[in-house]
């Protein structure tokens, strides 16, 4: 009995060490045939081509997320996984596995095309917790690099239809060093892959636009470039309820006064406000804003007109003056007759003018901001995509 468990435990052990051996066996033949792969291999040549054309990479992109647009810094950030494939006859094989997945730090010993990002402001790998880079081989020397960044790039944006705009930003991809008879930039298809759950709180992202271009610089030559653009349709909700909404309750809350006796003063001043400015709208509704106060004291002038024409009344009242004796001219009497009567007549046209003031603003107003709603909406909504 105790031999036969000495005997399966030394064939257990003899096991072991054999699916070590042969472990060894692999991973030094591994290490042996990637010696020879790279063994020569010049890092600063770029690889040789047919007819020694250029070297053709073909860029794509994955999208994570687009963490945030900034209208003051006219930029925004998003994380993406960046992915360039070319082909290098000097990493050809016929022996071996159909593709090798080469670990981050054999990135340095192979040639690598010098792209990069052109309006980028600030940019970061990710190490953690392993450096999130991938490295794969094929046997017709095809190597496929994709690493993850993330990116703070420039945009400048056309803020005249805020909120209601639609804005392009745009990743652009370039050679640093090689001009275009050295090395080719080609879309990968599919160029630009969104992630399933990107969400963007500010914008919606309806069109992307892909093109391949040549910057031209007058002192380094012409060098190959790609650019991807994203067209975002500003979110409007936020806004119509936050800014839009209220300040239109404000300005129609103006238009009050217009019903409110023109002698209570404290009552009609106080229903006026003065709304956060938004472009054009809200300029505009300080406008309605201020015509209505501004209307205001107009008729109330005339309001103080007609009390001072009652107190001349009072004053001036013709029982009062003495009647011209025969040393006063006899057109004297007359002549005051006439200036009390021309001044009944404008006390009258004073306060009936005011009221009939009052009543043309309370339709005038409301469909001057009709005609202004009728126009403003449809010149700035036809600009979103």
């Amino acid at each position: 009995m105790w031999l036969t468990h000495a005997t399966v435990f030394v064939l257990m052990m003899c096991t072991v060490y054999a699916a070590r051996d042969t472990a060894n066996v692999k991973n030094s033949a591994s290490k042996e045939f990637l010696h020879q792969l790279l063994e020569g291999m010049d890092t600063r040549i770029r690889p040789p081509s047919k007819d020694n054309g250029p070297v053709v990479v073909s860029v794509n992109f994955h999208v994570i997320s687009f963490s945030s647009i900034n209208e003051i810094n006219m930029d925004f950030k998003t994380d993406i996984f960046f992915r360039e494939s070319w082909t290098d006859p000097r990493l050809v094989y016929t022996e071996g596995p159909p593709s090798i997945n080469l670990p981050s730090r054999f990135v340095d010993q192979i040639w690598t095309p010098d792209l990069y990002f052109p309006n980028e402001k600030e940019a970061k790998f990710h190490d953690v917790t392993m450096p999130n880079r991938l490295l794969k081989l094929f046997p017709n020397g095809t190597v496929i690099y994709s690493i993850r960044l993330t990116l703070t790039l420039s945009c400048p944006m056309e803020l005249v239809s805020f909120p209601l705009d639609t804005q392009t930003c745009g990743i652009k991809i370039e050679s640093y060093a090689y001009e275009t008879h050295e090395l080719q930039l080609v879309w990968r298809d599919p160029s630009v892959e969104i992630d399933d759950e990107l969400e963007l709180p500010q914008f919606e992202l309806v069109q992307i636009q892909n093109v391949t271009c040549q910057k031209q610089y007058k002192t380094t030559g012409r060098f190959p470039c790609l650019k991807a653009t994203f067209m975002l349709n500003r979110h409007f909700g936020f806004f119509l309820l936050q800014t839009y909404i209220p300040s239109a309750l404000i300005i129609i809350l103006s238009w009050v006064s217009f019903w409110i006796n023109m002698d209570a003063v404290a009552a009609r001043i106080s229903l006026v406000s003065y709304p956060k400015a938004i472009d054009i709208w809200m300029s505009m509704g300080m406008l309605f804003v201020f015509a209505a106060l501004l209307e205001y004291a107009f008729v109330n002038a005339l309001s103080r007109k007609h009390a001072k024409e009652e107190h001349y009344k009072k004053t001036d009242n013709p029982q009062d003056v003495t009647e011209p004796n025969d040393h006063n001219n006899k057109q004297t009497g007359a002549d005051f007759a006439e200036n009390l009567q021309h001044k009944t007549t404008n006390k009258v046209n004073y306060r009936e003018f005011a009221r009939n003031l009052d009543k043309i603003s309370r339709y005038l107003f409301p469909s001057i901001f009709l005609i202004f709603n009728v126009i403003y909406w449809p010149i700035y909504a036809s600009n979103r995509v």
